[in-house]
């Protein structure tokens, strides 16, 4: 069996393979950037890899499509156009707002709801999905969110259902499910029904006793934080902290900074800062803006500077956090595709300042990378405006403007000047460059991330492999089934987007001649780079469209041979793909006619693959005989394949098998092994190839014994065809 560490090598081996051209060049200033970049990629790696923020952060991603029908339905009640609006109110037209409304209030408005379960479910992980209590601890969550908002309370506020009770909905998640399973340890697992019940029925029955311990205990916390305050609940508590912390406060440039910083900090950690702090628009900037509108009305010059207009139209810009210019770095700067995806489907919501496609997607929420540019473009944002204004550069705000306006209408329209819109245009910019850097961290983060991940599959596989046990890596429970599943998904999509690349590995003989070359499949995923070619076929086959994998793979070879002269061309099959009758139909269909003008493709099935000895593999290894084909066993010696093959004659050739190349100087025993190969190939009629012949000892060697046909680092890595082109061309010089 192929051994763990084998299959890590030939990983690496593969990427060297891919970078072998690239010339790296840094200086002093890049390796300090790159080291700095590295401890906080790395700090942000530990701080995220713990349970619950993994937990918040998965809860938050699951409920992006409410979230997208939501920000949708809202955009379509708030459309800032006149005609739009009026023609929505009107009597005939009352059914198209009802339906938006009831949209809008069944996705935003429960907006906590959903990330409450959610949450709640991602809390429990692996071992607590088995035991059952994946299936009670989203309602458990629940429970504990209701009482948190005081729901059965005569002065229940129905907005805490939606965004605005976001940070009561992460915190009961998390928490509540946190002591149900602590509960649930303590009482242990005690079987109230017979064995024979439903085991779901089991699960619920066990359930009881943790969970009203945990409704119990949260009920108890509550009325003795209540009877403390004198609040309702939870979200009153909450909503008196923060009306008393402005209480009082006056419009000024400290009372004003200090409402951009905690509007997005707030924000930042899921609660919904324009409601928490609407007492401040209330008492402070909507008085403002009546003053300086009366002002304009009456001929006068306006006096206040920070309005609600002015905040609305230049601090925030997109959204909370200045989220257009984070869409804007990530469009333009991001290299990972599933980032710019999602820019691309929040782009709209936010052109119209609707921005949690963003937050809770990217994202921004509980993301400790991108807390200081979410925190700085706001604030910048304030300065530049601020100075402006005072400086007289642009008129200050006159006019009311609803908050769904667009960007750059929105501020000529607040200020009745072009320049509100240039000041706008200049502070997107501003934000765009503030949070590129840190867009590139979030990057790298994600890198380092996705390859702690891949590993762990590409660990999973070669420990499969090595023991001899059947796996199914979609079906694993946490993050591994979870990339698995990504990657079967991905590599379907660039299947039939044809953007698999196929790379070739010359082939050569003692001469150092090259007669032939190995096609191999190589998939550069998007975020992931190269992926392990081995792993890909297993994805295939978990997806259900292994033949269509291996279909596209003989397509390719079959255009490429066009450019490869009379180089023999080896390809790898599954014995799987072998066994099916309409595959070997569609091999001699595809390369009848390139097999009569004397082509020679090989098609090689590894030993690892279960070789059965049945019919019908039989009928067909004839058939592709007849037709032309050299058939050749790859990774010879590992142990499933039956002698009988090559005492038959059905095999051209024997591919040994990487290890005993590797063993080869160092052990007498894999000498005798590999003399005894070469000294059947000369009775029974078949060529034997050496891979991974890396060095002329080894080479010298396998010549000694009369192994005379070789693969590997010493000649050269698996290249694209342009360069196997090349170097046919120079070899034939």
């Amino acid at each position: 069996m192929i051994k763990t560490c084998d299959l890590i090598r030939n990983h690496a081996m593969i990427l060297s393979d891919a970078c072998c051209n690239r010339q790296i060049c840094t200086d002093k200033s890049q390796d300090r950037r790159s080291s700095v970049t590295d401890k906080i990629v790395k700090t942000c790696f530990r701080i995220e890899n713990n349970t619950w923020i993994k937990a918040i952060r998965r809860g938050l991603v699951m409920i992006i499509p409410v979230i997208m029908i939501s920000s949708f339905s809202l955009l379509l009640i708030n459309l800032p156009v006149p005609a739009y609006q009026k023609l929505i109110g009107g009597s005939e037209h009352t059914i198209w707002l009802s339906v938006l409304n009831t949209l809008e209030n069944a996705t935003f408005g429960m907006l906590s709801v959903y990330a409450c379960i959610s949450i709640g479910y991602n809390v429990c992980g692996e071992e607590n999905r088995r035991s059952g209590r994946a299936a009670v601890m989203p309602l458990i969550s629940l429970c504990t969110f209701f009482i948190a908002v005081g729901f059965a309370t005569p002065g229940f506020d129905d907005a805490s259902l939606g965004a605005s009770g976001m940070f009561l909905a992460i915190l009961c998640g998390v928490l509540s499910s946190a002591v149900y399973i602590r509960f649930s340890k303590i009482m242990g697992h005690r079987r109230w029904l017979s064995d024979g019940a439903d085991e779901h029925l089991n699960h619920a029955v066990e359930a009881i006793a943790p969970a009203a311990a945990v409704v119990i205990l949260f009920s108890m916390v509550q009325w003795i934080i209540c009877l403390l305050t004198g609040a309702d609940n939870y979200w009153d508590l909450m909503n008196m902290i923060f009306c008393n912390l402005y209480k009082g406060a006056e419009e000024s440039f400290r009372t004003s900074l200090l409402f951009v910083f905690l509007e997005n900090l707030l924000w930042f950690f899921g609660i919904q800062g324009s409601d928490a702090l609407g007492i401040m628009n209330v008492n402070i900037f909507d008085p403002a803006s009546k003053v300086n509108i009366a002002a304009a009305a009456a001929g006068q010059l306006p006096t206040r500077i920070f309005t609600k207009q002015f905040f609305d139209c230049f601090t925030l810009i997109g959204g909370v956090g200045n989220s257009m210019s984070l869409l804007i770095a990530v469009l333009l700067f991001s290299k990972r595709k599933s980032s710019r995806t999602l820019a691309k489907a929040a782009s709209v919501p936010i052109l119209f300042n609707i921005s949690e496609i963003m937050v809770f997607g990217f994202p921004v929420v509980f993301n400790p990378i991108m807390l200081i540019p979410f925190l700085l473009t706001p604030i910048v944002a304030f300065l530049i405006s601020t100075a402006a204004m005072m400086l007289k550069l642009v008129p200050l705000t006159t006019h009311f403007v609803t908050w769904t306006v667009p960007v750059f209408w929105s501020g000529y329209l607040a200020t009745g000047s072009v320049r509100g819109s240039i000041l706008q245009l200049i502070i997107l910019l501003a934000g765009v460059m503030i949070y590129r850097p840190f867009v590139h961290i979030h990057d790298e983060y994600k890198e380092h991330a996705d390859r702690e991940e891949l590993n762990a599959v590409v660990k999973m596989y070669a420990d499969a492999e090595q023991h001899g046990r059947a796996i199914r890596l979609v079906e694993t429970e946490g993050s591994i089934g979870s990339m698995a599943r990504r990657l079967v998904r991905d590599l379907r999509q660039e299947i039939d987007g044809q953007k698999l690349n196929m790379y070739y590995q010359p082939q050569f003989d003692c001469n150092r001649h090259m007669f032939g070359a190995e096609a191999l499949i190589r998939w550069k995923h998007s975020d992931l780079g190269f992926i392990y070619p081995p792993l890909i076929f297993e994805l295939a086959e978990e997806g259900g469209f292994l033949e269509t994998l291996e279909k596209y793979v003989f397509r390719q070879v079959k255009a490429d041979m066009e450019h490869t002269g009379n180089l023999q061309i080896s390809v790898n099959i599954t014995a799987l793909t072998v066994k099916e009758s309409s595959f070997t139909d569609f091999l001699i269909d595809e390369f009848g006619a390139l097999l009569k003008s004397g082509r020679k493709v090989y098609i090689e099935i590894t030993e690892q693959s279960e070789f059965n000895a049945d019919e019908t593999m039989r009928d067909n290894l004839e058939r592709l005989k007849k037709a032309g084909f050299c058939l050749s066993i790859d990774d010879f010696s590992m142990g499933h394949t039956s002698l009988q093959y090559l005492q038959n004659g059905d095999f051209d050739q024997v591919k040994l098998d990487g290890c005993l190349s590797r063993q080869l100087l160092h052990d007498v025993k894999t000498e005798k092994i590999i003399d005894s190969i070469v000294y059947l190939s000369k009775t029974a009629g078949f060529t034997v190839l050496a891979e991974y012949v890396e060095t002329d000892e080894q080479m010298n060697k396998l010549s000694e014994i009369g192994c005379r046909e070789y693969q590997g680092y010493l000649f050269s890595p698996a290249i694209p065809l342009g360069d196997l082109e090349t170097l046919l061309k120079n070899n034939q010089k």
